[in-house]
């Protein structure tokens, strides 16, 4: 029965129901927020099995974190009604899609199974499991970003065939069951790899590998029946990828891939891509979404690495047993976009065939700025030195600006002042990097005449140098693999790449690369490195596990810059000489597209949102807006005297320009206009 109140929750409107319960639009009276409540069906309320292990899953959940899931607000029993509060999104599901439009193309097929597969992945490595993957349960954000939903709420099926019978499990629930969800077997990873398979299935076909029928007929089919082919239901679908859902569908576990990873591995190896993409959520064009990154041969996959955990949940109420999120301060890092766009952050609880999401935060209920296509310059920072090269802290509070001479400068970017200078002994600093948790800056120090080729390690917090490496001449830009292990560092004058392994403190390998090479980037998930090397108009790609060259494209005319977008499906190379930026599709290594901007460009970056590309164009002294889905220049901003790098704080607010010609740095409000 509809409601008004719900304990300090308002009900505005009904938005549906699922195999579980109801979901309404509400505001929290005690924030004002909207939320979508989910009510759990009486039934499944008073069973203190199910309801305990709703509370534990969801507090485990919060504690992830991955591109995927987002954690439950709050999660209790009121009035005898168990219930999950969320943060409340308009969304459209995988169901939706293929019931309005059919089938995926086999390569955005595989793309949105792969993701599925880094979300159950992350949390098996946390000892959870799904147990309800369906095409309802995953939302595809706009551009066709990908989230898994439902964790923690899933149906409890491991109690075996009776409690379907108990609880109605829907038609499209018992479509996508393991063979011992149907039995008294026992669940575990294994169980959500079934679940992936027939999902890879339905997006190839938009049918389930069994549709339709009871409870009886979906046991017999999935205990006994090998899943037809959907190479032969749909052409083009390759026929490798009927044996990879026919391993995932296996009667048996052990028959079956051991992880999502393993499954999403071998379907991209039936694609025979050379370069698959990172999974990460985040806006795309409106071509087809790409698979997650990963090595081209088919490997299980490693433990996903679990970031901090968020601040434990604390137990709240009488007679209610309510995990309330903590507040917490919110750091200056990406958080969700307005405007209905999400970033990699999250997972959403999508209800089936109500085409509405909700995705849940611990936090702010803020996210990365949406970013417009003309920023304005708000501010101006005099450095006094030719600065050269910019870098931000993790948490963008502070930027690191090499000045070409024997100091780094520090900046409070909230403050938006010059806070002290650390000393570079060693000499002229050129490039600065940054290590993940923002302990570390590695400075390129560099001279004329070659006497003096090194990077010095410092720490900024005690203004200290912790060590000093030698490289080879003339060494460029550097960038710090995404698990801060090592740095790579531009080798121009012998055309290599030399790694510093950091805890060693020394250059433990040199790779070959194109001639004079001047930036390097990595994939969000360190696999993959891309290296621009300006006088032989090459880009790069490198294998970081192997050291091996992957490929080795044409670039623009003289690549100088190069940055991966939030989601990992493209690449940005500044091309100096040419004023162009060039896109390249990092799963195809196809160029997309080739926007004209302003003249020499020499640095080039994302907007967190991904909808736009910026770069820092010397000879005009402006710098270029793109937009990331046309391609076109939106604006060409004036800033100092010839920009030479840019950086954009993660909450996607503010950008920042260093001006070699007039030792300033220029900021820019990247959200006004």
């Amino acid at each position: 029965m509809f409601r008004r109140r719900f304990g300090p929750f308002e009900l505005l409107s009904f938005l549906g129901s699922g195999d579980t319960g109801e979901v309404y639009r509400a505001r929290d009276t005690r924030s004002g927020r909207r939320v979508a409540l989910k009510l759990f069906f009486p039934a499944l309320s008073r069973d203190a099995e199910y309801v305990l292990r709703v509370q534990r899953d969801a507090t485990a959940v919060s504690r992830l974190r991955s591109p995927f899931l987002l954690p439950v607000r709050e999660v209790g029993e009121l009035h005898r009604r168990l219930f999950v509060a969320m943060h409340l999104l308009e969304g459209r599901d995988l169901g939706a899609v293929l019931a309005r439009s059919g089938p995926l193309a086999p390569q955005r097929a595989v793309a949105i199974v792969g993701r599925v597969a880094a979300a159950l992945d992350t949390a098996a490595a946390a000892g959870l499991l799904h147990l309800g993957v369906k095409p309802s349960n995953v939302l595809l954000a706009p551009g066709d970003a990908v989230l898994l939903s439902d964790f923690g709420v899933a149906r409890p099926v491991g109690r075996g065939r009776a409690s379907l019978v108990a609880t109605g499990a829907t038609v499209q629930t018992l479509e996508h069951l393991a063979p011992e969800q149907f039995t008294d077997g026992v669940l575990d990873a294994r169980t959500d790899v079934h679940a992936l398979a027939c999902l890879l299935h339905e997006t190839l076909t938009g049918r389930p590998p069994f549709p339709g029928g009871d409870l009886r007929a979906q046991q017999d089919a999935h205990l006994h029946r090998r899943p037809p082919r959907a190479s032969v239901l749909v052409d083009g679908v390759p026929p490798a990828l009927d044996d990879v859902i026919a391993r995932g569908m296996a009667r048996w576990p052990q028959d079956r891939f051991a992880t999502a990873g393993e499954l999403a591995g071998a379907a991209r190896a039936a694609l025979r891509v050379p370069l698959p993409v990172a999974a990460g959520p985040g806006p795309l064009t409106d071509r087809p979404a790409r698979p997650p990154r990963g090595r081209p041969e088919v490997v299980p996959v490693d433990r996903p690495r679990l970031l901090a955990p968020a601040p434990p949940y604390r137990f709240s109420g009488n007679r209610t047993t309510s995990v309330v999120a903590p507040p917490q301060e919110e750091p200056v890092a990406p958080r969700r976009r307005p405007r209905g766009r999400l970033v990699a952050v999250g997972a959403v609880v999508v209800l089936a065939g109500t085409g509405v999401a909700v995705a849940v935060s611990a936090g702010s209920d803020d996210g990365p700025a949406a970013s417009s296509g003309h920023p304005t310059v708000v501010a101006t920072m005099d450095v006094g030195v030719s600065p050269s090269d910019i870098a931000l802290s993790p948490d963008g509070r502070t930027a690191y600006v090499a000045g070409r001479g024997r100091d780094l400068w520090v900046l409070d970017t909230a403050a938006g002042r010059v806070t002290g200078t650390v000393d570079v002994p060693d000499g002229p600093a050129w490039y600065v990097s940054v290590s993940p948790d923002g302990r570390r800056a590695y400075v390129s120090v560099k001279d004329d005449a070659q006497t003096v080729s090194r990077v010095v390690v410092l720490d900024p917090a005690a203004g200290t140098e912790v060590a000093s490496v030698p490289v080879g001449p003339r060494p460029f830009s550097s960038a710090v693999t995404p698990d801060g292990r090592e740095v790579w560092v531009a080798g121009h004058e012998k055309s290599e790449i030399d790694v510093i392994d950091v805890a060693r403190g020394e250059v433990t390998a040199t790779i070959p690369v194109a001639e004079s090479p001047h930036a390097v980037a990595f994939s969000a998930d360190g696999r993959w490195a891309y290296v621009a090397s300006h006088e032989t108009d090459t880009l790069t790609v490198l294998n970081t596990r192997t050291r091996g060259v992957v490929a080795t494209l044409p670039g623009g005319d003289a690549p100088y810059g190069v940055a991966v977008s939030p989601d990992g499906d493209r690449l940005a190379v500044a091309d100096r000489t040419g004023g162009t930026v060039t896109v390249v599709d990092t799963l195809s290594n196809r160029v997309l597209a080739t926007a004209r901007v302003g003249g020499h460009p020499e640095d080039v970056a994302w907007a967190p949102d991904g909808r736009h590309l910026y770069t820092a164009d010397a000879e005009d002294g402006t710098v270029s807006v793109v937009d990331a889905r046309t391609y076109r220049r939106t604006a060409a901003v004036p800033v100092g005297t010839s920009p030479s790098s840019i950086a954009v704080r993660p909450d996607g607010e503010r950008a920042y320009v260093t001006n070699v010609g007039d030792g300033t740095v220029s900021v820019l409000d990247l959200t006004t206009g």
